[in-house]
């Protein structure tokens, strides 16, 4: 039993996993990791805790939303009470879990998401520019903390931006929810192949609607996004940023 798993799906660019799952940990209490890679012929152990109590490697490639189904089950095994499904080109800053938490006790809603630097192009309610004034991008350490301190400075825990779709690069749920609304009694979301990589989870999001459950921005959470760091330089349209050492 646990409070948070975070499912990192891999597969390559381990430098950035590591600096997930490292400022996950750091910034989570009561917390757990299930690395799950997509195959990559040269996955290797990036991390040294251990709190990364999954490390599961597929032997071919066959996209995100498998690692993330297969995240989802590992956490309903653990016995976590929520569950992250995420990219690994993120970094946690602290606190960014009270809000997401704190919403999550209404029922109604059933995804939250953070604030970032870089959303999805149909997630711009969770852009951080329209929070912090004068924010400026950065991956430092006291840049990102001194931004997740500012917003909840301005706002308190519980505060919330209703939302169409929570971007894919971190949706945070109750581990049940999850399960609750599931596509099928082993998959959480949809193992089409349609929605291996993209739309996965504007599917799964709608059918979360259809359950009159909704999604919402957490206007006290920060999470930094790298932005397409494992698709590639040609998936990073509008904002994004690479590793600044």
């Amino acid at each position: 039993m646990c409070m948070f798993s975070y499912v990192c799906p891999t597969y390559g660019k381990y430098d950035y996993a590591r600096i997930a799952v490292a400022s996950f940990l750091a910034h989570t209490p009561d917390a757990v990791v299930v690395v799950v890679d997509d195959g990559h012929p040269n996955f290797y152990k990036f991390w040294d805790d251990h709190r990364v109590v999954v490390a599961h490697a597929f032997k071919e490639q066959r996209g995100l939303t498998r690692s993330w189904n297969f995240g989802l089950q590992a956490s309903r095994k653990i016995g976590a009470k929520y569950t992250i499904c995420g990219n690994d080109d993120v970094v946690f800053t602290p606190g960014w879990w009270r809000g997401p938490t704190a919403l999550l006790e209404n029922d109604i809603i059933g995804l939250v998401g953070p604030l970032t630097n870089a959303p999805g192009l149909n997630s711009t309610e969770q852009n951080i520019w329209d929070h912090v004034e004068n924010y400026t991008a950065s991956d430092k350490p006291e840049a990102m903390a001194k931004a997740a301190e500012m917003l909840t400075n301005r706002y308190k825990v519980g505060d919330c931006m209703p939302t169409r779709i929570v971007n894919g690069f971190l949706m945070v749920s109750r581990t049940a929810r999850w399960w609750e609304g599931r596509y099928d009694v082993e998959h959480v979301f949809n193992p089409n192949p349609r929605f291996a990589l993209i739309q996965n989870e504007d599917e799964i999001q709608a059918r979360f609607r259809a359950r009159g459950w909704r999604s919402a921005v957490s206007l006290t959470s920060f999470v930094f996004h790298y932005r397409s760091v494992t698709r590639g330089d040609k998936h990073k349209h509008g904002m994004w940023f690479r590793r600044s050492d």
